[in-house]
This record gives C-alpha cells, structure tokens and sequence, in this order.
C-alpha cells in the first residue's frame, strides 16, 4: 500500500460505530438547522460579550460595530439572493498571484 492510500477499516462509515468512538463522536452529532444565521451569529456574539465593551481594532464598542457588521451583512445577502455579482474582476493581465520577490 502506498502513502496516502486509505484504508476502510481505519475510516468508518457507519455512523453508530462512530458514535460509540470517543474519537470520532463529535463528527456524529446532529446539528440544528436555523433559518437566520446571521442572527444566530449576533445572537452567540452576545452570549459571548456585551455591547459596551471596546472592539480592540477599532476603539469603538462592540455594539456599535456588531450592529455595522449586521447591516452590512444583510445588504450583502439581499443583493447576493438578487442575483447580484460581487466576485472580484481581474484585468486580463493581472495574475492571480501575487509574487513577492524575496531578498
């Protein structure tokens, strides 16, 4: 057998067996379906800090930043679900590399 080849038996597909693997247990579990992510997201945020405290990048509090971010990304996802094409263009002679030159 050569490197990289896997083998079945070391790779389960049976999810039971899985679940009863400490090792692998965590790749089991069902996780909810939510109908909003974003708000989920600002919500978990939330859990995790509070409004007053600063943002560390931008000396502002996380209020005032979390809320930015939340409209920014509702606008984003609105144009997107209308069909709107937001991918980066490249000249034609533009790499999509960008080589450093090292010294």
């Amino acid at each position: 057998m050569q490197r990289g080849d896997m083998q079945p038996e070391q790779y389960p597909d049976d999810r039971e067996a899985m679940a009863a693997d400490d090792r692998f247990r965590r790749y089991t579990i069902d996780v909810r379906t939510v109908d909003d992510l974003l708000a989920d997201t600002v919500e978990m945020v939330w859990q995790l800090t509070t409004r007053d405290r600063t943002d560390d990048h931008t000396q502002r509090p996380l209020g005032e930043v979390v809320d930015e971010l939340q409209q920014a990304a509702a606008i984003w996802h609105q144009q997107v679900e209308e069909g709107a094409d937001l991918s980066v263009r490249r000249r034609p002679d533009q790499q999509a590399v960008i080589e450093v030159p090292a010294e």
